[in-house]
Order: structure tokens, then sequence, then C-alpha cells
């Protein structure tokens, strides 16, 4: 293309992003204008800040197929898929806010359609929610972090297999533990937050640990007065009553972190999370940061010191999902509760054998009441 007719087409472009507002009488005639003009505009070798005008071409495009009173299944099919080319394009990488913005009204086009297309409205609203979050994967993170675990056939396979089970928000123990799911139950304009909830339910799992150090300046967090694995607290509440173990993991993984835009399909990193009093169901949906909606929890929790591991697949199915760790350190020490069982703590020491894994046994204290200790265990001891 010459310059000459980049630049008319440029011009022609932001008199139809900037005409008028689009409702049910207009509707047809903005498809037509944008047919008549732009629909091939994403082929020709344009600049980004082109590209992105080119995106609000789509928004405006997107809307009045919502808007239009006959808008068909063909017609969604179609924006899908002018939509699906601009998304692709290299020059369009980080135009988030047009990305989210188009899916959700793909979305709310096909809900519209009626019950029997809310599966692929569905669809569209997991890259809606991919684009609306990707923001918070900003930065690569390598942190030491534990985990407490009860003894079960899943923590074995995932020692052996080298892996981290990751969990939908769903089957969380807590329904507070995910504010968005709690902020989704709010009804919203164009009826999707039951599927926006649905979506989250297939493509979000999350790795929970407790870290005393901060991931942004590797400080200690407040109120961190014992290591993570002398929590007397967390032993009584996530190791089935002392029963299990707690795992020390280093995560020297750079690829364990998936950042915006690296990946169209998965966002993965780790985030500390916030304590907080207020309410934040008194906050409007909309008012909510991204952050918040994930990464926020009442100050009642605050001894855990949490650390999540987030991971959002949009191709993601199911209430679990595993995450390779073998090219970490991984696994640096294993601490056995003060009531774990030998069986359990030789199945475990068997597993790890040849994996140079520290073993700890946890005991009382007996010069502090209600402190526990950790005792190292000789490589070659085993459990009676």
């Amino acid at each position: 293309m010459s310059n000459e007719n980049h630049i008319e087409l440029e011009a022609a472009l932001d008199i139809y992003i900037n005409s008028e507002t689009i409702n049910a009488d207009n509707a047809q005639q903005v498809i037509s204008e944008f047919d008549e003009n732009w629909k091939t505009i994403v082929q020709y070798d344009s600049t980004r800040d082109f590209q992105s005008k080119y995106g609000l071409a789509l928004h405006k495009l997107s809307y009045a197929y919502f808007s239009w009173s006959i808008t068909s299944a063909d017609d969604i099919i179609r924006l899908s898929k002018l939509v699906e080319e601009y998304v692709n394009n290299e020059r369009s990488p980080y135009d988030l806010t047009i990305k989210w913005i188009v899916y959700y009204i793909i979305a709310a086009c096909w809900h519209k359609m009626g019950n029997l297309y809310d599966g692929l409205a569905i669809e569209a609203l997991k890259k809606y929610i991919f684009y609306r979050i990707s923001p918070l994967s900003y930065k690569r993170f390598c942190p030491t972090a534990y985990v407490f675990r009860k003894c079960d056939e899943f923590l074995y396979q995932s020692l052996a297999n080298k892996q981290l089970i990751l969990s939908s928000p769903a089957k969380f123990n807590d329904p507070f533990d995910i504010p968005i799911l709690c902020l989704l139950e709010e009804k919203d304009k164009f009826g999707l937050n039951p599927l926006i909830k649905q979506a989250y339910s297939d493509c979000l799992k999350i790795a929970c640990f407790t870290s005393n150090i901060k991931l942004s300046d590797n400080e200690k967090k407040e109120g961190s007065n014992e290591d993570e694995f002398l929590n007397s607290l967390m032993w009584a509440h996530y190791a089935d009553k002392h029963t299990g173990i707690c795992i020390k993991y280093i995560f020297d993984d750079e690829s364990l972190t998936k950042l915006c835009c690296e990946d169209k399909s998965i966002l993965a990193f780790f985030g500390d999370i916030e304590y907080d009093g207020g309410d934040i169901l008194n906050k409007s949906f909309d008012s909510v940061k991204e952050k918040q909606a994930f990464f926020y929890k009442g100050v009642q929790w605050k001894y855990e010191n949490e650390l999540r591991y987030f991971y959002f697949d949009v191709n993601g199915e199911g209430d679990y999902a595993t995450v390779d760790i073998s090219n970490c350190v991984g696994v640096e020490a294993i601490y056995f509760g003060l009531k774990c069982s030998p069986n359990d703590r030789n199945a475990i020491q068997k597993i790890m054998e040849g994996k140079n894994v520290q073993f700890y046994e946890i005991q009382m204290d007996e010069n502090h009441f209600g402190k526990l200790k950790a005792v190292k265990v000789p490589q070659s001891h085993k459990m009676s």
C-alpha cells in the first residue's frame, strides 16, 4: 500500500470509529460501512497505531451486531473470525482493553441468541477473561515457598512425577478465598455473570503456598516471627491435624511464569495475597481492581502469609490441573508432622530417594509451650 493510500485509509478509519453512537436504528448502517471500507484492512502491512484504530473499528462493529435486531449465528461467527485475525496480528499485542471488550460483546451476542448458544458465549468469555486479567502477569518471580499437605495418593503422585497439583477455586474449602466468585453473584446488564463464573471454573487453577518473604522486594512480611514450617495453625488447618507434611519448594525455573502476550492461551504467575479489613462486597464489580479480585483476603487469614501460583488456561477444563516442575530445584526439604504415621514417612522417603531432599521431623518444643521445632532426620533413618 502506498503511503498516500495509507494516510487516506487512516483518516477514513478515524471518521468511522468517531461517528455517531450505535443503536438499533443505525446498527445495520454501521455494519454496512465497515464492510465497504474495513473488512480486509487487517491484511495490510500497517503500523501498530493503525491496527489499534482497526481494533476500535471492530469494537464498534461488534456493538452494532449486538444492537441489530436480526443478527444471526452466521453474523457472530463472521465477527469472531475478524476478531481472531486482529488478535493474532503481531502488531496488536498490547491492545488488551480492546480485545477483552470485543470478546465480551461477542459473548453477549451469543447469549442474546438464547440459552442454546451459551456454550459459545462461554468460549468467548474465556478469551475475555484472558485479556482482562493479562496485566496481572507482568514479572517473573522465582520464590522459595512452603505448602502443607495431607498424606494421600495425590501427594505421592505429585512428588513422584515432579508436579504441582492445581485446583479450581470452586473446590476450595473457603468460599471467600477468591473474591471474584462472590462478586459474580451480582447481577449484570447482559446476564453474563453466571457464564463468566463457569468460564473461571473451567480455566482457572490455583496452588496455594506460604512464604514469609514478599515477592516485590524480598523483604520479610509483617508479623513473620517464626519459620513457615513451624506455623502450628498451618499444621492444624492444612496438614490434616499434624498428620501430614510440609514441603519446601524452590521455584527457580522462570518458564513457570507465562507473561502477558507470551502465550495466547495461558497466563501463569506467582502473586502475594493482600490482607485487608474492608468489605469488598460493598464495592461494585467494575470498581474492583483485578488484583483485588484474586489476591485479596480478610485480615483474619494473615497468619497464612499466602503466596499463590495463578494459572489460567483458555483451553482448561475440570477441577484440577498439573504443572511440571522437573526443571526446578523443586522439593528441597520435607517436614513430617507431629502425628505423621511411620508408613507415610517411609513411603515419602522412598519416593524422594536419590533426589537430594532433606528430611525433618516436627516435634514439640519442650522449652516453649505451644511452640514447635524441626529436627533433622538422618538420610538412612527408617521410621518405626
